[in-house]
């Protein structure tokens, strides 16, 4: 199985939870998993996939640009932010038909995956539920209604929000 996490490295966006639950599955399931992205947490990270003995199947590939190449070549995206505001990468993920899991936290994420319909979900900061959503999600993959899900994305994308500003701005 291909995972990434695509994002800062940086204590909010839960990228310790994940090497902690990739720890966990390491002797149960075959994987890789690529991060993409920089952040002051990048010496923790290091140092974390050295002590949970993963460096063979955990590689760091900092900020990148081209994401069409990052999500086309993944089978899971992982968001274990503790809070988010519009998680970007997953909207990408899910626009590139990428399983994705991400973890209950306060802000967009629920409701980019509508609660559950378009992704699993897992509570904040629980290594040993991520673990069981990835194991549970390499047997089960998900499947949806892709014009459905396409139709729900909508509402993230750049023009739909300025339409919505127009309206609102209209109103005062």
């Amino acid at each position: 199985m291909k995972i990434i996490y695509v994002g800062r490295l940086s204590k909010e966006k839960g990228i310790l939870t994940i090497l902690k639950a990739l720890k966990i599955i390491k002797n149960k399931l075959k994987f890789n998993f690529k991060v993409y992205g920089d952040g002051n947490e990048k010496k923790i990270v290091q140092t974390k996939i050295k002590l949970y003995k993963i460096e063979k199947v955990v590689k760091l590939f900092g900020h990148q640009k081209n994401h069409n190449k990052i999500f086309k070549n993944a089978d899971l995206f992982i968001n274990a932010s503790l809070f988010e505001g519009l998680p970007n990468a997953l909207v990408q993920a899910l626009n590139f038909n990428v399983s994705v899991i991400c973890s209950r936290s306060p802000g967009g994420n629920m409701e980019v995956v509508k609660n559950g319909k378009y992704g699993q979900i897992f509570s904040v900061n629980s290594e040993n539920d991520l673990a069981n959503k990835i194991m549970d999600l390499n047997s089960n993959r998900l499947f949806f209604n892709k014009n459905e899900k396409n139709l729900h994305l909508k509402k993230f994308t750049e023009k739909f929000s300025n339409r919505k500003y127009q309206v609102t701005l209209s109103k005062i």
